[in-house]
């Protein structure tokens, strides 16, 4: 008997339980929708406000942690923007006029030239073997170039972007041994340029691109990049050369193809055409950076070795005051 009455109790007590949660669900079921939402939202809106809690935390959080400037936002301070460069000019031109009499007066005589064609002899020796039994069309000792590299213990405090003419005796560009490619960038409309009596008169191959073209063809990443590697030297009218550091970008700067800056006296067409051919064949060009290695390109791996060391003391001449115009020291 008292087994039956305990299992009466609890059919009592579940029968209960189960009328409760129908009446619970009957209760919501009878309520309105809208109370159902608003319920909803509240709850979505709690989780919102903790959401915004812990991003402000974490906010607060980075605003007392100062940051570390990278290496490149540092260095980046030490080129001079478009108002700066356009200052220093002639600043910097004086500079390198002083420093051009003390490189000749110092440093050239203290350089043993027997070393140096002994130096030269091995490395045209070292580069050409590999090309003795070379059977890929692509690779030609044609294309080597030689380096000079300066190496400096102290860095430039301030600095540009430009790139410097330096000038050769014995081109790296003749456009009969090499087939260089040139191109240059001039002011709208390029028919300007073309109509000048020289234009069919240059002993290179040269491609005009105005503001306009640049704009229309040249937009795209890829297409930039194509130019790039279409052509070996790059020049520009001196007027559109800060114009010219939006639309060709960064690519330029990093394969030390930027255009140099040329003045472009419309009113003297003979003048123009001796200006470009001597900055093609009768020149290399010096992209400045950050330090505190500096290379320069100064002869082809296929010249001769009289060739070769004369534009290497020409090199190293013209191109060291550029380095110390900026305020790096050469130690003795």
């Amino acid at each position: 008997m008292g087994k039956k009455i305990i299992n009466n109790k609890q059919e009592k007590s579940n029968q209960k339980l189960s009328n409760k949660k129908t009446s619970k669900k009957e209760e919501e079921q009878s309520k309105p929708s809208n109370f159902v939402k608003e319920k909803k939202d509240s709850k979505d809106n709690v989780r919102k406000e903790k959401k915004l809690k812990n991003l402000t935390k974490n906010a607060e959080n980075l605003q007392t942690v100062p940051k570390e400037k990278s290496l490149n936002e540092q260095e980046d301070k030490k080129i001079l923007n478009d108002a700066e460069e356009e200052a220093t000019l002639e600043i910097i031109k004086q500079r390198y006029t002083k420093y051009l009499e003390e490189t000749k007066e110092k440093l050239l005589p203290q350089l043993d030239k027997n070393l140096i064609r002994k130096a030269i002899t091995n490395l045209k020796n070292l580069v050409l073997n590999r090309y003795k039994d070379n059977l890929n069309l692509l690779q030609s000792e044609n294309e080597e170039f030689l380096y000079l590299n300066f190496v400096f213990g102290k860095l430039p405090f301030k600095f540009s972007l430009r790139p410097v003419n330096v000038a050769l005796k014995n081109s790296i560009y003749d456009s009969e041994k090499f087939n260089s490619r040139v191109c240059i960038f001039v002011k709208d409309p390029r028919s300007a340029f073309k109509e000048l009596p020289f234009y069919s008169q240059f002993p290179f191959k040269l491609k005009v691109i105005d503001v306009k073209i640049l704009k229309e063809k040249y937009s795209r990443f890829q297409e930039r990049r194509n130019l790039l590697k279409d052509y070996d030297i790059f020049l520009c009218d001196q007027k559109i050369y800060m114009m010219l550091k939006k639309l060709l970008g960064k690519p330029f700067y990093v394969h030390k193809k930027y255009p140099v800056a040329l003045k472009l006296n419309y009113s003297e067409p003979e003048e123009i055409k001796n200006l470009i051919v001597s900055h093609v064949e009768k020149s290399t060009k010096f992209y400045m950076t950050h330090g505190p290695n500096y290379t320069v390109k100064f002869a082809r791996v296929i010249q001769e070795n009289k060739e070769i060391l004369e534009n290497l003391m020409e090199a190293l001449v013209n191109t060291l005051p550029h380095v110390l115009k900026w305020g790096v020291e050469l130690e003795e």
